[in-house]
């Protein structure tokens, strides 16, 4: 019998032909208890969680019109957190996983694939692998909490797995006209596709009392100042020039409130909200408020949402774009949504209040809540609350975080008390929350550094070549190898892969077909002349590169490095033994791959010594 598998919700359709590299689709919720995680328990607590769960045990597959999940029996990979947040999930190194578990000191992180789930299903996902880790850390405690009290605090049905988008299409429903084109976020961005992160926790009741007093809700205050801090950024980098394209908020909205619905999958939509400078003096924030309080009570409302789900659904569902093959379906997404990108200046999603068990509370510190930015939408915005704190995240690709300062500035100079922490991606200052990450300026630097010193083997190569071996152009081929080193190595951080493991596993696989080649159109040694020099060049090339820009994400796979390295020295020594002649590509070859070990013995040399211990129990 065949796995079981599933279609994909109709929100849930676009993500896997829109997403890639550079668009992750991906969001993440993160719980930050009081203690310091265990590894081994927290395994355990994620294996007792998708047990009620068991519609998150999926994988994504290739269909001829269309993705689809099927049911996904491999083991679920739990790891330290090393990287940035929100980052493309490899299927391979994930097991094909639409969630992704990490943990860093106190704080465990669920980063979801968006054609999974929405956020308020993820929501209770994060609440009941927090319960089971705390009922396994600590059983004696918490023995006598009834299973019927969790289950009923878990708002979630496992077995509705309806696309209830479907459910809710009323067909002859029209959609609202055109959109302006939005102001859209520049600047230069992080370094090798870093995002920086700002969490601002804002003290909860002076909000609520704010927003009494102003007649409006959180989301619409939260919205006009984001409108407010956005203006302000454009005045400060545009003096004189007027803004003549709206400042565009798009607001996910939770459909399950406006409809039957109690489905696992995603059910929701978007409204947005149109800052308009030709209609609206941007520079006064009352009159900003009043323009946001006015359009949400327009258009946040059961016909309104009816209308977008009616979108939703006539696009899915029209009978030109359902045959359309998958493999053309995606270019034609991918430049369809390259247009909408440009009517969104950013999203704010606000999950609203976070409810846990009061017999857990003592055990939790607090929630967070991220959304991937994206090369359109270059800041996102999130929130929830907590216990006595609003958690207000904006997620950045930008260097300077201008919009961010702005932002909670404004609660600041309105006496609202404001707690700044980031992931350190903009300052030395080592994050609480998130493990160290290069500061931008070094990682400039660096890759400054790296740049040259590609440019330098380039040059090098060519004039030995060109003075010494005439004949055969292979210094081309070096060229082409240090290219190879960094498309390769910006892929990997792109994607999120480990890329030492295939630089191994293709440098080996490559000499043995060239060495193979060779033998059988009758051996004449071109390929320990040329081809395997030229390959461990490009691996040395690749790793150096990958080893300076990422080392600290990089060090776990030191092993493949070492195997490189060693495999690299083949041909050294057998012109040593005399078994093969003596050649220039060899000859530069050799120190390129001891530089590249001797830099990272010096860069990371406990790193080293702890995983060579670990692998080969020395």
């Amino acid at each position: 019998m065949g796995r079981k598998w599933r279609r994909l919700d109709n929100s849930a359709k676009i993500f896997p032909i829109d997403s890639d590299k550079n668009f992750s689709a991906v969001y993440r919720m993160s719980v930050i208890l009081k203690e310091d995680i265990n590894p081994e328990i927290l395994k355990k607590a994620i294996n007792k969680t998708v047990e009620t769960f068991t519609s998150f045990k999926v994988c994504l597959r290739r269909g001829f019109f269309w993705y689809y999940l099927e049911e996904n029996l491999r083991e679920i990979p739990v790891t330290e957190e090393n990287n940035y947040p929100c980052k493309y999930i490899d299927k391979n190194s994930n097991n094909g996983y639409l969630f992704k578990i990490t943990y860093f000191k106190n704080k465990i992180n669920v980063d979801t694939f968006h054609s999974l789930t929405d956020g308020s299903s993820s929501i209770e996902f994060i609440k009941a692998i927090a319960y089971n880790y705390i009922n396994l850390k600590y059983p004696e405690e918490t023995k006598d909490i009834s299973l019927s009290l969790i289950e009923n605090n878990i708002e979630i049905n496992n077995n509705n797995t309806e696309d209830s988008y479907m459910k809710n299409y009323k067909k002859h429903l029209k959609t609202s006209g055109k959109s302006k084109k939005a102001y859209i976020l520049s600047g230069r961005k992080i370094p090798l596709y870093g995002i920086g992160v700002t969490h601002g926790f804002i003290n909860l009741k002076q909000v609520i009392k704010t927003c009494r007093r102003l007649k409006v809700t959180v989301t619409q205050y939260f919205t006009a100042v984001l409108i407010y801090a956005i203006y302000q950024e454009y005045i400060n980098k545009n003096k004189k020039k007027k803004l003549r394209k709206p400042i565009e908020i798009c607001i996910p909205v939770n459909l399950k409130k406006y409809f039957e619905s109690t489905t696992i999958t995603n059910f929701f939509s978007y409204m947005k909200v149109n800052g308009d400078p030709k209609e609206i003096d941007l520079k006064d924030f009352d009159a900003v408020l009043d323009f946001v309080h006015n359009d949400f009570k327009k258009k946040l409302n059961k016909e309104e949402m009816e209308k977008t789900v009616a979108k939703t659904v006539k696009l899915g569902n029209n009978f030109g774009v359902k045959i359309i093959p998958l493999f053309l379906k995606r270019p034609i997404v991918k430049i369809s949504y390259m247009e909408i990108r440009k009517y969104t200046t950013t999203t704010f999603s606000n999950m609203g209040k976070i409810n846990v068990l009061p017999e857990y509370e003592k055990y939790i510190d607090n929630f967070l809540f991220l959304i991937a930015p994206d090369r359109g939408e270059k800041i996102k915005c999130s929130s929830l609350s907590y216990k006595d704190n609003i958690i207000f995240t904006i997620t950045s690709i930008l260097q300077n975080p201008e919009v961010e300062k702005h932002f909670f500035n404004f609660f600041k100079d309105n006496g609202i008390l404001v707690t700044i922490e980031t992931n350190g991606v903009y300052k030395e200052k080592k994050s609480k929350l998130y493990p160290k990450i290069s500061n931008i300026n070094k990682k400039n630097k660096v890759i400054g550094l790296i740049g040259i010193i590609s440019i330098i083997i380039g040059l090098i190569s060519l004039i030995i070549n060109y003075f010494v071996t005439k004949e055969f152009k292979w210094s081309l081929l070096i060229i082409a190898g240090v290219v190879y080193a960094w498309l390769t190595v910006l892929n990997s951080i792109k994607k999120n892969i480990n890329i030492a493991s295939s630089v191994m596993i293709q440098i080996i696989l490559i000499d043995i077909l060239c060495l193979f080649l060779d033998w059988v159109i009758g051996y004449i040694g071109w390929s320990f002349r040329i081809a395997i020099p030229i390959s461990i060049i490009t691996a040395n090339a690749t790793m150096l590169v990958l080893l300076l820009c990422t080392y600290k994400k990089y060090v776990k796979y030191i092993v493949y490095q070492l195997i490189i390295f060693t495999w690299s020295m083949i041909p050294f020594v057998l012109i040593l033994l005399g078994i093969i002649p003596v050649n220039i590509l060899t000859i530069i070859a050799t120190p390129i791959a001891v530089f590249s070990l001797i830099l990272t013995i010096i860069m990371c040399h406990k790193d080293v010594k702890e995983e060579i211990i670990k692998r080969f129990h020395m």
